[in-house]
């Protein structure tokens, strides 16, 4: 919401007047007070098993910045920066994610990660899949295609740890053959087994643990806010600007997350509490 639209809602429905400022004025200081509880979220996800990682663009005063997002089923931390590089997790991450499987898109900035293991969102490659399917629509691409396919439907199973260990041997064996079948060289088919051979450790760590997903889906659902806001307001004034933007919503989504009212989280916040 913008703040002219803040101001707007503020005199309609409780007779206040608010300036533009103020309301800026207000959310920085939300934000300085968010610190410790942002710090805490920090820590809980430096510390777990399970880490979604995403990011976004947004703009800031005209030129391009990026919206982070790291998250799990309890917290969800939201960072605004000029870039997409790796410098980003690492400075936000100090310590990296030693105890984490990382779910992430397979950008370049997730190449070094310091984690424990990593799996790659299967719902963006089976976007490229599809995209070279329409584009040359071979075999070998549906083939791919059906295999990852039948190794999501697999995982809904119930299995022990021994027979997880084996269906992912089992999986990365038939991909391994799949990827050494013949193609046209400088194809789209060609750019896909490039992006599968480099990638094909991080395919199938989902079959050993069925808490870690195919699919990155809830880091997209965390940053789709991110979205809305640009399509509200259209862009950020200040890096400032759009990382208190940032502190806040990442307040908001942990509370709701834990299932605590986000106004009370907010208004316990700005009376100093650490929450969480």
């Amino acid at each position: 919401m913008s703040n002219i639209r803040i101001v707007e809602l503020m005199k309609n429905l409780f007779n206040i007047k608010l300036s533009e400022g103020s309301i800026t004025g207000l959310l920085a200081k939300a934000s300085v007070l968010s610190k410790s509880t942002i710090n805490k979220i920090t820590a809980l996800l430096e510390k777990a098993p399970l880490i979604g990682i995403d990011e976004t663009g947004c703009k800031v005063n005209g030129s391009k910045h990026w919206h982070w997002t790291f998250q799990d089923e309890s917290n969800t931390l939201i960072v605004a920066d000029k870039s997409r590089g790796t410098k980003v997790i690492n400075n936000t991450f100090e310590n990296g994610f030693k105890n984490a499987c990382i779910v992430h898109d397979n950008y370049s900035s997730y190449s070094s990660l310091d984690c424990k293991s990593e799996q790659l969102c299967l719902a963006h490659k089976m976007r490229d899949l599809n995209y070279a399917i329409e584009c040359e629509g071979t075999k070998l691409m549906k083939d791919i295609k059906s295999l990852l396919k039948e190794a999501i439907k697999d995982d809904k199973e119930s299995l022990i740890p021994t027979q997880r260990v084996a269906l992912k041997a089992q999986y990365d064996k038939s991909l391994q053959h799949l990827l050494s079948m013949p193609y046209i060289e400088k194809s789209e088919t060609h750019q896909q087994i490039k992006s599968l051979t480099k990638s094909k450790d991080k395919l199938f760590t989902f079959l050993l643990d069925e808490s870690i997903p195919a699919d990155n889906n809830g880091s997209e659902r965390a940053i789709r806010n991110i979205k809305v806001k640009q399509k509200v307001s259209g862009q950020f004034k200040s890096l400032d600007g759009a990382q208190n933007y940032a502190n806040l919503r990442s307040v908001i989504d942990t509370s709701r997350k834990r299932g605590l009212n986000e106004f009370e989280s907010l208004v316990s916040m700005m009376e100093g509490n650490s929450l969480f």
